[in-house]
């Protein structure tokens, strides 16, 4: 009959403390982790800031100053609007636009509808903008203006066709 070798049992000096051992590995993995996460939020915040960076590029671009604390809450709440839609992946239905306004003088009780010039230049430039963008004309309710408001991606296109339509008015209003 065969004997089975037995098993040698450790020493009680070999063996850990209890409770003892069991925390270096674990302690070391929650040091990591938080570095870890330390890394992440620091990086996430970066990218925050050189985007309210670029934000704010954009809008001084534009001939409008706005600091960098006003372009990172902008940002932030392009995130936050983002985060909340259903449609978050992909961009989302919110996204920022350039908006061009121009406040024409007009005399008292000018119509638009009936100024065909006019009706022709706001259709030559939707077609420009080819769906990625709104015009707006309407009237003032407080002085005798025709305001002309454009909204699009590109800001120069933007504010040539907000020039193009206020001109198309101006001459509208000058014909009578």
């Amino acid at each position: 009959m065969a004997q089975t070798p037995s098993r040698r049992q450790p020493s009680a000096s070999a063996l850990p403390a209890p409770g003892r051992g069991s925390r270096r590995p674990a302690r070391r993995f929650l040091r990591r982790l938080a570095t870890g996460l330390a890394l992440a939020c620091a990086l996430m915040v970066g990218q925050w800031c050189l985007n309210a960076a670029r934000f704010k590029i954009l809008v001084n671009s534009l001939d409008n100053r706005v600091g960098f604390v006003t372009s990172l809450k902008a940002f932030m709440a392009n995130v936050f609007i983002s985060a909340i839609t259903p449609s978050q992946t992909g961009g989302g239905p919110v996204q920022i636009y350039i908006l061009s306004r121009a406040g024409v003088p007009v005399a008292r009780g000018f119509k638009l509808d009936h100024a065909a010039a006019v009706q022709a230049s706001v259709a030559e430039a939707e077609a420009s903008l080819n769906g990625s963008g709104r015009i707006v004309l309407r009237a003032s309710g407080t002085e005798p203006l025709i305001r002309v408001m454009v909204e699009g991606r590109d800001a120069a296109q933007v504010r040539h066709t907000a020039e193009t339509i206020a001109d198309a008015v101006r001459i509208a209003a000058a014909a009578g």
